[in-house]
């Protein structure tokens, strides 16, 4: 995962958090749109919109057993979300988030200005990475 984050950004990088998000279909929590830069920004101090996500799935990824939705291109703009962070945020943000979950007009304009959202469906073992 190092080595494809390298090749998208351009230069070396750094792991600065991983986990598992467990999440079976039909059965799981729901995961709200939300920002990873502005959680990141507020909580541990990322100056800049230079990061990558990835994800492997373990199980495979249809429509129909919740994947994770993505806008690609959305990188290219910066969507403030309402509301202030809590102090410690961290401690609960990953059982739901709540903090860092833009507006709807505001994800409504990402949308459109990206060109439209895509599901995340993918075979089990493949490395997806997100700018």
């Amino acid at each position: 995962m190092v080595q494809a984050a390298q090749q998208l950004l351009g230069s070396e990088v750094y792991i600065t958090q991983s986990r598992i998000n467990f999440k079976p279909g039909f059965k799981g929590k729901e995961f709200y749109w939300h920002s990873d830069f502005e959680t990141w920004h507020v909580e541990d101090g990322m100056p800049d919109m230079r990061a990558v996500s990835c994800s492997i799935v373990l199980t495979d990824n249809y429509e129909f057993n919740g994947p994770l939705m993505l806008v690609p291109g959305s990188q290219k703009w910066y969507i403030s979300c309402p509301g202030e962070t809590p102090k410690e945020n961290y401690k609960s943000s990953l059982q739901k988030q709540e903090s860092g979950v833009p507006d709807n007009d505001s994800m409504s304009w990402l949308v459109d200005k990206a060109g439209g959202s895509i599901d995340a469906r993918h075979r089990p073992g493949r490395l997806r990475a997100l700018l």
